[in-house]
C-alpha cells in the first residue's frame, strides 16, 4: 500500500461565532490587495488577518460608519479602494482612518445591493432586485435600468455585455453601450450562456478562458441530483470546478469527468450546506460562505488517498519512481507495475524473457537522467 495526495479533499478550518465571526450567516468573502480577508455577514463586516477578527458595524449616530449591518458583497476597484455592498447602499472604506463614506440612491426603500461587478471602463454594475444599477466612480452617480427578471447571478464579458441569470433559468443580455436589455428565448439543448448551472439538464454555462461568450464551452455534468440549483460556480487554479447550491457543495474534475459532493462531516446541516459564495485566495485556498459559518480549505494541507497494490500474493511496495502517466512501483517478488493516476488503475510491466523468480525480487528502482538506460533495477 502507498499514498497519493488527493487534491479534492483538503483539510478544512471552520470559522463561526465561537471562533470570532460576528455572525454565522456569511454572504461573501474577499481578499484585498494587502492580503486581508474581508467577510460579509448579516451582522456587520469582518476583517481577518489570519489570527484575529476586526468588526465594523453600522452606527445611526455616526455618519462615518458602514451603511448597514447586513453586508452582501465586497469588491476592490482598479485603484485598490475597497467597496462594500450592503442592504442599504454602498460604503467606501478609508484605510487611513478606518471609516466609511456612504453612497445610495434616493429611494423610499432600502437600497439592497446583491452583487457588484466592474466593467472595462471602471464603472460598477450593481444587481438590486429587478434593477441593474450603474455607479460611475468618477462622478459618484447612479443610473438605474429596469430588467425583466430578478438576478440570481451575473457576469460582465470583455465586450461589456452583462449576462444575467434569473431564479427560473431566464437569461437577460444587457448591452452596456446602448443601455438595453434583451431577454433571450433559450433552446436548452443548443444555446449556451455563462454564469452557472441551470435546473434543466444540469448544464454549466460559463465563459471561456479569454472571458468571452462561447457556445463551444458548454459543459454537461451527469450525477447532480434532480432539481439541484447551483448558485455559485468557481473554477480554481488546479482546474477543479466548485459548485455551490442550497443543498450542498459539489466538485467536478473535468479531466477525469468525476463529480463528488463535499462531506462536511459532523457539521453537515441544511444551513451549512446552503452555499452563498466560493472564493479562491492568493495562496490557492478555497473559502466557502454558508448560512452556518465560513469554511476554509487550505491549498497546502492535503489528505491522502490509499491506493492498494494490484492483486498479487505480495503487497509490499519496495520503491517508487515517476512515470509518464503516473508512478512505477516495484512490488516484492512481483516485478514492476505502473499506476496510472488519470485512469486510477494498475498495469503490470512485462519484464524481459529470462528474468528468474529471484531477479523479480526487485529491491530498488531508480530513474537516472542523461544515460542510455534511464531506469535501473536493483535485484
Amino acid at each position: 500500500m502507498f499514498l497519493i495526495p488527493q487534491f479534492q479533499q483538503t483539510e478544512d478550518t471552520y470559522y463561526s461565532t465561537r471562533s470570532g465571526l460576528s455572525s454565522n450567516i456569511v454572504y461573501d468573502v474577499y481578499q484585498d490587495s494587502e492580503g486581508y480577508m474581508w467577510i460579509a455577514t448579516d451582522n456587520g463586516l469582518n476583517k481577518f488577518d489570519g489570527y484575529t477578527f476586526e468588526y465594523f458595524y453600522h452606527n445611526p449616530s455616526d455618519s462615518l460608519s458602514i451603511s448597514n449591518n447586513i453586508v452582501r458583497t465586497i469588491i476592490e476597484d482598479k485603484e485598490g479602494r475597497l467597496w462594500i455592498g450592503t442592504n442599504d447602499g454602498l460604503s467606501l472604506y478609508n484605510r487611513d482612518t478606518n471609516t466609511f463614506q456612504r453612497f445610495k440612491r434616493q429611494a423610499p426603500v432600502p437600497d439592497d445591493i446583491q452583487m457588484i461587478y466592474q466593467d472595462t471602463r471602471g464603472d460598477f454594475w450593481i444587481s438590486s432586485g429587478k434593477e441593474l444599477v450603474r455607479f460611475q466612480l468618477d462622478t459618484y452617480t447612479f443610473t438605474t435600468y429596469a430588467i425583466p427578471i430578478s438576478a440570481l447571478n451575473m457576469v460582465i464579458d470583455h465586450n461589456n455585455i452583462i449576462w444575467i441569470v434569473g431564479l427560473d433559468d431566464e437569461v437577460v443580455k444587457f448591452d452596456i453601450n446602448s443601455g438595453t436589455a434583451e431577454e433571450l428565448q433559450l433552446d436548452v439543448e443548443d444555446t449556451i450562456i455563462p454564469l452557472g448551472w441551470t435546473k434543466q439538464g444540469n448544464r454549466a454555462w460559463q465563459m471561456n478562458s479569454s472571458k468571452e461568450i462561447s457556445q463551444s464551452k458548454r459543459m454537461h455534468i451527469d450525477g447532480l441530483p434532480s432539481g439541484t440549483e447551483i448558485h455559485r460556480v468557481l473554477r480554481s487554479t488546479d482546474g477543479t470546478i466548485w459548485l455551490g447550491s442550497e443543498t450542498g457543495l459539489y466538485t467536478f474534475d473535468p479531466v477525469r469527468d468525476n463529480l463528488g459532493k463535499y462531506d462536511f462531516n459532523d457539521r453537515t446541516s441544511p444551513l451549512v450546506e446552503n452555499i452563498k459564495c466560493i472564493f479562491e485566495d492568493n495562496a490557492k485556498g478555497i473559502w466557502i460562505c454558508t448560512l452556518n459559518g465560513l469554511i476554509y480549505k487550505s491549498g497546502r494541507k492535503k489528505r491522502f488517498e490509499h491506493i492498494f497494490a494490484p492483486d498479487s500474493s505480495q503487497k509490499i511496495i519496495m520503491g517508487m519512481e515517476s512515470a509518464e502517466n503516473g508512478v512505477l512501483a516495484n512490488i516484492f517478488s512481483e516485478g514492476l507495475s505502473e499506476f496510472n493516476t488519470d485512469q486510477r488503475r494498475w498495469e503490470k510491466i512485462e519484464l524481459p524473457v529470462g528474468f528468474s523468480q529471484a531477479q523479480r525480487r526487485i529491491w530498488a528502482i531508480k530513474n537516472v537522467d542523461n544515460v542510455f538506460y534511464n531506469l535501473w533495477l536493483g535485484t
